[in-house]
């Protein structure tokens, strides 16, 4: 075999067992070429399957990339004809590596019918429709569509803008069971004293054994103090109606300061509480954190809360030798509501 075979074909059917003359038949059987062979024309195969060219009717001598039309071929053309209807590559059990196009290159798969077998996984840094209009994913026999795993950290939708339309949900397509529940808190007020010289009357007198209400920095505040010898530990009472959206839990939380930075003794938030006016459930007593900084402490006294029931709150600075003021600037509950 020369160097370079050149085959000059005109059209030149190789026919399965057909008569090439009227002496004899000649069998076809399949061509290794190592060198270049360049057909110049048409080459096909008429007949069964069974014939000449049938089963690796093209094949490299050795085991070596074989390729087609990667040198001056304009355009490669495979299986365009009404009468080739399957077109297989790398159906073989292993694993291939199968590569169509380059990053420059754009595919388009024309086919109404694409699909991947529900064993199979496509993995594309981006989908569009490369112009506008809708991209839709599921449209035609899907019955469920998932977006994302376990292991997403977030799943992010982009619009042009907000407002009413821009993520649209068919009605009722989210329970309220599938919405995590919030905390929500009602602010309280300051309250009355529950016993003292006057009980439900404020005063700002120093000495005596309830708290008072005065101005802390400009602020109301309920303020507990060792003032004159008398400590106050009257407690300050307040009812509230718990809110119909009520689900679970229950606890208050206290804003307060102190009055200096003495850090002898450990000032305390005592509280308790009364559903629907029973008897008076036990007191929670959590300590301050520390004897300076603006802090929230959160108490959580016995008793069963219940949407629409009254609660009612008494509370009052726990520790029966403080060395400090304790300013109570604010108080709210707090519950787990529906949404």
């Amino acid at each position: 075999m020369t160097s370079r075979l050149k085959v000059i074909l005109g059209a030149l059917a190789l026919v399965a067992g057909a008569s090439l003359s009227h002496a004899a038949k000649y069998e076809m059987r399949p061509m290794i070429f190592k060198d270049t062979v360049e057909v110049l024309g048409v080459l096909t195969t008429t007949g069964g399957t069974s014939g000449p060219l049938a089963t690796d009717a093209i094949a490299g001598a050795t085991a070596t990339t074989m390729t087609i039309a990667n040198t001056i071929s304009t355009a490669a053309s495979i299986g365009n004809s009404a009468a080739c209807d399957t077109i297989t590559v790398g159906t073989n059990t292993d694993a291939d590596a199968i590569t169509i196009g380059d990053t420059t290159d754009s595919t388009a798969l024309v086919s109404n019918l694409w699909a991947i077998p529900t064993s199979g996984v496509a993995t594309f840094p981006s989908v569009d429709t490369l112009s506008a209009g809708a991209l839709l994913l599921g449209p035609t026999t899907a019955t469920s569509v998932t977006i994302g795993r376990a292991a997403a950290t977030a799943i992010t939708l982009t619009t042009d803008g907000s407002g009413t339309g821009e993520v649209v949900l068919p009605t009722d397509a989210i329970s309220s069971g599938e919405i995590t529940n919030i905390t929500r808190s009602v602010v309280l007020g300051y309250g009355v004293p529950c016993a003292g010289t006057v009980p439900g009357v404020w005063d700002a007198a120093g000495a005596d054994t309830e708290a008072d209400l005065v101005a802390v920095s400009n602020v109301i505040a309920v303020v507990y103090d060792p003032t004159g010898g008398e400590i106050d530990v009257d407690e300050t009472c307040l009812s509230f109606v718990v809110p119909a959206d009520y689900i679970s839990g229950g606890t208050f939380v206290f804003r307060v300061t102190q009055g200096a930075a003495t850090v002898t003794n450990i000032e305390s938030i005592e509280a308790r509480i009364s559903v629907d006016g029973a008897a008076i459930g036990a007191a929670d007593e959590d300590n301050l954190a520390n004897q300076t900084a603006v802090q929230s402490i959160t108490s959580a006294p016995t008793g069963t809360w219940a949407a629409g029931a009254s609660i009612g709150l008494a509370y009052k600075q726990g520790n029966a030798a403080p060395d400090d003021t304790v300013n109570v600037l604010a108080v709210e509950a707090q519950y787990t509501a529906s949404q």
